[in-house]
């Protein structure tokens, strides 16, 4: 997966914040605009869902803690990392935003080095929690299997060890279409041999 295939959702009712973020987002991002907090609201539990949004505090209707607590009372929309964007920068309004389910506060007017620094870094955060997840799900079909019938362990090692080498030769494979790409050559399968 590339940086264009992950998604960022902005929530926020003003034009000119709305207009930075996309323009430092737009080359890296697919990019997706809700203009208030019940517009994002659906925008989030749409598939294929957004990786990291970008949430402002004072919206009228809802606000954003308001809208970022109801994405995280949603089991569709729960394991999505909210970052809050606020020209309040008192400790008060972070720690509300951290206590609504936030994972991260951006200060307006947004600073681009720092708006792609966090989004890249939460996007990654949420990319290793899914492989954990995986992960944990295929040990957990290999209890599974093994409490059943103690005679299938040597099956369940046998998946449990192409798993793990699917992962590996996954990141590999990932780590090589992207650094093939930054040199702008196209990516051949002949390149990684099975």
């Amino acid at each position: 997966m590339n940086a264009k295939d992950k998604k960022i959702l902005i929530i926020d009712d003003s034009p000119e914040d709305i207009e930075v973020v996309i323009e430092n987002l737009k080359n890296d991002y697919a990019v997706l605009v809700g203009t208030d907090g019940q517009k994002g609201l659906d925008l989030a539990a749409n598939e294929p869902r957004p990786d990291v949004i970008l949430l402002d505090v004072m919206m009228p209707q809802m606000d954003g803690y308001e809208t970022c607590r109801r994405l995280k009372e949603n089991p569709e929309t729960q394991d999505i990392d909210v970052i809050f964007v606020s020209g309040k920068d008192t400790t008060e309004e972070k720690l509300a935003g951290y206590d609504a389910g936030g994972s991260d506060y951006l200060i307006k007017p947004v600073q681009p080095e720092e708006l792609v620094r966090k989004v890249k870094a939460n996007t990654s955060r949420w990319m290793h929690r899914q492989l954990v997840a995986q992960e944990t799900f295929a040990w957990q079909d290999g209890y599974a299997a093994f409490t059943v019938s103690p005679s299938a362990l040597p099956r369940v090692l046998e998946y449990i060890a192409n798993q793990e080498e699917h992962h590996r030769r996954m990141t590999f494979e990932e780590e090589l279409k992207a650094l093939l790409n930054k040199h702008g050559i196209e990516y051949d399968e002949r390149y990684i041999s099975a």
